[in-house]
């Protein structure tokens, strides 16, 4: 089953939107990223990025026993949070990424199907969470103020 991050779920706090890459700007730092670059850049901690390319999504190369990160693996990041922050599975995300090859000026192969069917399970998420607020704010006032 899939879930949205809590995060993301509650108001006031904004959920973290991908940076964006474009391809000027991965040419022109084509230089290797360290893994503690990539996850000062990305926000996302080193576990995370080890499960990526234990997932196979990311690929970086390996010296001395350090993770060196190319171009192609921080547009790969990029896509990754971007498919995550829509709501998209990791599974899922890994059959997009599968589609796009190593192409560094890529974007999300979404088709029209493929959003109409992520707007309507998000929709039905957020039509279980209001009802669930509202049977939770419904008791609330059955209760004895603390």
């Amino acid at each position: 089953m899939r879930s949205l991050s809590a995060q993301s779920l509650h108001p006031g706090i904004q959920p973290v939107v991908a940076t964006t890459l474009n391809s000027t700007q991965t040419r022109a730092d084509s230089r290797e990223w360290s893994i503690s670059e990539m996850s000062r850049h990305f926000g996302l901690t080193l576990r995370a990025l080890r499960f990526y390319e234990s997932k196979g999504l990311i690929r970086p190369y390996r010296f001395g026993g350090a993770r060196y990160y190319t171009a192609r693996d921080r547009v790969r990041v990029n896509l990754i949070l971007a498919a995550k922050q829509m709501g998209f599975t990791l599974s899922e995300t890994a059959a997009m990424l599968g589609r796009i090859g190593d192409d560094e000026a890529a974007d999300l192969p979404l088709s029209a199907k493929m959003v109409r069917s992520q707007i309507e399970f998000l929709e039905g998420q957020r039509a279980a969470i209001d009802t669930a607020l509202g049977q939770l704010r419904e008791r609330l006032q059955h209760l004895p103020a603390a």
